[in-house]
Order: structure tokens, then sequence, then C-alpha cells
């Protein structure tokens, strides 16, 4: 298999941004900017609020990073995990993703390579020159998805598989997961890159949220200054919702019914785990190995405070323990494990107990 250097992969991006960059300013103009204006112009042409250029100012720039981020990220994301496995810049390289065994990724996997090109990012790019000096010429979010960029039909077939299970596990592996626990449970940074992914999808529904909040509070005042009363005295506590100081209990609020719903949800439903979680192939399981339920869901989400206020060993503990748990998994007896362990580990689980 051929990987791809430095150079040619540096050209694939310039390509891409400039792909990206014409689609960004197409999108603002047509859309973001009318969405915008339509959204927040009642707020500056009536006052209603004081400051209420800078709230429409912030409010258009936050919708154009809300946009913008989906814009980009639905690129890569569904081209590298198409059948063309590559944006419109390796594909002029003539240059593939792949996954570990030379086939193409799932739309997973390339969410967790858009979102580790974030962190990439955060390193002052040195995370894009490592594929300049790694064996396998892979960057900071390449490692971080196990992917891996390759010339076009230079990928070798994968190896013939061994004896599998019915989910395509190999029935020698389980036996070697009781003697490494290593191997089947997520360790700290996986988790914590699952985590930095988490946190930006929560950041995105937040601030959708919390613009959604004040232009429910400003067209109730519009709507009540036009057909009940006009005297601002009297609205004044409607416009107390949009004091400062209520704003941040409302928005702390916003954020933890987000985070609560949106953690306990989906660490209980079938695919048991957050998209971060999902992204870098792992779920959250109880001790026999089953979904967890919503209401164990929650004592977890709601635990993860308490590792908090222990200037945060309570998350620190998953690189030291055997069984890889947080404060918050130990109180709420769940474990996070390796996806493509787990089917492996159940089948010889229930073959051993049927024995």
């Amino acid at each position: 298999m051929k990987y791809s250097g430095f150079w040619k992969r540096l050209a694939a991006a310039c390509i891409d941004g400039f792909v990206v960059h014409t689609g960004v300013v197409i999108i603002n103009q047509l859309l973001v900017k009318r969405l915008a204006f339509a959204l927040f112009s009642s707020v500056h042409r009536d006052g209603i609020i004081a400051g209420s250029n800078s709230y429409r100012f912030m409010s258009e720039f936050t919708l154009e990073l809300i946009v913008n981020f989906i814009f980009i990220g639905m690129y890569f994301v569904l081209m590298e995990s198409s059948k063309l496995q590559a944006t419109l810049g390796k594909m002029a390289l003539g240059l593939i993703v792949v996954n570990g065994d030379n086939e193409r990724i799932s739309p997973g996997r390339a969410i967790g390579r858009y979102f580790g090109k974030y962190l990439t990012v955060t390193t002052l790019f040195i995370g894009f020159i490592l594929c300049g000096f790694t064996r396998k010429k892979q960057a900071l979010h390449d490692i971080l998805s196990g992917t891996y960029v390759v010339r076009k039909g230079a990928q070798k077939p994968s190896s013939l598989p061994s004896l599998q299970n019915d989910a395509g596990h190999p029935l020698e592996e389980a036996p070697i997961l009781y003697a490494d626990p290593s191997m089947l449970y997520a360790g700290f940074w996986k988790r914590f890159f699952a985590y930095g992914i988490d946190g930006s999808i929560i950041y995105m529904l937040t601030s959708i949220a919390i613009i959604l909040y004040q232009d429910i509070i400003i067209f109730i005042i519009r709507i009540s200054r036009l057909f009940f009363v006009n005297d601002p005295y009297k609205l004044k506590g409607l416009l107390d919702l949009m004091s400062p100081s209520n704003m941040g209990l409302i928005t702390s609020a916003i954020t933890l019914i987000i985070c609560w719903v949106y953690y306990s949800w989906m660490e209980s439903s079938k695919v048991k785990a957050t998209l971060g979680k999902m992204a870098l192939g792992i779920v959250v399981i109880d001790e026999n190995y089953e979904r967890i339920s919503f209401g164990r869901a929650s004592a977890r989400f709601f635990s993860k405070f308490i590792s908090s206020i222990t200037f945060c060993i309570g998350f620190i503990m998953v690189a030291f323990n055997s069984h890889k748990q947080g404060m918050h998994d130990q109180i709420s007896k769940t474990y996070v494990i390796n996806k493509n362990r787990l089917s492996s580990m159940v089948h010889y689980q229930h073959k051993r107990q049927s024995e």
C-alpha cells in the first residue's frame, strides 16, 4: 500500500480549501445573511433591548459559524465515506481515504476524522506536519481516527479472515481479552477525544437553543406591544428575561438540559454511545455487557459532577485502573468498551455459559 506524502496532501488540501471557501461564500450570501436578517432585524429596528446592535452582530456571527461548520463537515464526511472515498481535492491528486483494513471508511469514522482536524489545528499545525515524518504518512487526525491516505489503486487486498462468529469477529480473540483487559476497555485518550467531539456538538446545540430562546422572547414582546400593551414599564418582566444576569442563569439551565438529554438518551439507545464515542468506536455498557437504561445513563451523567469537583481526578482515574473506569463509571456501574471487541466478548461468554 503506497501512502500519500505531505506535499501531495497539501496540494489536495489547497484544492479542497478553494472549493469549501467558494461554497461558504455562496451559502453566507444566499442563506445565512438573509436568515439572520429575518431573525434579528426586528431587534435592531425596534431597539427592544439594550445593546441590540451588538446582539445582532453576535447572533449573525454565531449563525454563520454554525452553518459553515455543518457545511464543511458534510463536505468532508459525505465524500470521504462515499464510494469515491475522497474529496474533490484528493480525487484530483489520485488519493483516497481508507481504514486499517484498506476499505472504505464509515460515516462515523469520517466524522471522527473531521473533528480530529480541529485538534490537529490546536497543535499549531504540527499535527498536519506529522504526515511528513510518520512511517505510514499519518497526520494526527489520521492516527486518532485510524485512517490512512493512499494512492488510488495502490491499496493491497486485506488478508484472508480467520474463523469468525456471526458478528464477524474472530472467536480466538475473546480469551485474549480476558487475559488483557486493556484491549477491551477504552483508554483515557480515546475517551478524552470523544469528549472533545461531544463538547463541540453540545456547544453548537446550545448556541442554537439560546438564539431560539431570545427570538421567542422578542417575538412575545412585539406581539404584546402590538395587541395588548405598549408601556415598556409593564413589559419589564419580559425584558428582564433578556438581562445579562438572567441570561447567565438561563444559559446554564439550557446547557444542563441539553447535556443531560444528549448523553442519557444516546448512551441508553441502541447505539449505546454519543456521537463522539461512535466516531472513536466505543460504547457504554453495564456489568452484563448489555445496553444501559435511561435511568442508569442519567445517574452516570449527574455523577460526572462528582468527578469534576474532585479537580477532575474522577476523570483521570480512567488512566490508572484495570477496567478504565472514571468515578462516574464506578458510581453508575458502567463500562466504556471498544465496540469492535464487544461482540466477540459476548459471544465467548455465552459459549462458556453453555458448556
